[in-house]
């Protein structure tokens, strides 16, 4: 079990981004990413994190703020994590497909931000 670091400036600047962006969803992602990242054992590598989107990205609407907020997560954290995404997948089997996929690819947090 990783070692998190509670308060760094890291874990702030994460928190003053994903509040600024008003996503309780980021904001979560944002400490959870900053939180690993200061594990001794994920220091060399970016965390990579995962996200599935049951709709276009370009939708505007929750996966629409909810994809914003993490570009900003990346940018903010810029090297320390790598976001791979997968949009417009329907819930059900298919997103079941797409989330193992994304575990497969090495993701070690993978986001699910839909009701089903």
């Amino acid at each position: 079990m990783p070692t998190l670091t509670v308060d760094s400036p890291s874990r702030r600047q994460c928190l003053r981004v994903a509040t600024s962006a008003a996503l309780s969803t980021a904001c979560t992602a944002a400490v959870v990413a900053a939180g690993l990242l200061h594990a001794p054992a994920w220091a060399q590598a970016p965390l990579k994190v995962g996200i599935l989107y049951n709709t276009p990205i370009s939708d505007v609407g929750w996966n629409f703020q909810h994809h914003t907020g993490m570009l900003e997560m990346e940018k903010a954290l810029a090297g320390k994590v790598k976001l791979q995404y997968v949009e417009n997948v329907p819930e059900g089997p298919d997103a079941e497909r797409v989330i193992r996929q994304l575990a497969q690819d090495g993701n070690q947090v993978i986001f699910t931000p839909s009701f089903g």
